[in-house]
């Protein structure tokens, strides 16, 4: 028994509509690595920028740190002797950074933290 053969031109449709099958298969996935690779480069400059941006705030905080430190130092000094006594000078300034310890504490939920919040969200979508 002889198989029965297809006539050429169905045959060539088929191999043709095969390739192009494989060609858009190709094309499909050739696509989705490109947009894995865009995800990748998007994901790593975020984070990048949101590293850099904490890294320099954390340099920035604990320079004024040592800013407001040796400003309170002088200061309470200055007022020490300008009133005679180094603990009034030194009460004095104690008391101003408690006062803005306070004020920090007391708006920290109204102000600073959606302030920080909307900094980090910014950087984010830079």
């Amino acid at each position: 028994m002889n198989a029965i053969q297809e006539p050429a031109p169905r045959q060539e449709k088929l191999r043709d509509i095969q390739q192009r099958a494989k060609t858009l298969t190709d094309d499909v996935s050739e696509l989705f690595e490109l947009y894995y690779r865009l995800a990748v480069l998007t994901a790593t400059e975020k984070a990048s920028s949101a590293v850099s941006a904490s890294v320099t705030g954390i340099i920035v905080l604990f320079l004024t740190m040592f800013t407001l430190l040796f400003a309170g130092l002088a200061l309470g000094w200055y007022l020490g002797e300008k009133l005679n006594s180094m603990l009034a000078g030194y009460g004095i300034i104690a008391g101003i950074f408690l006062l803005m310890l306070g004020l920090t504490l007391l708006f920290r939920k109204s102000y600073l933290f959606p302030w920080i919040r909307n900094t980090i969200i910014k950087k984010v979508y830079e």
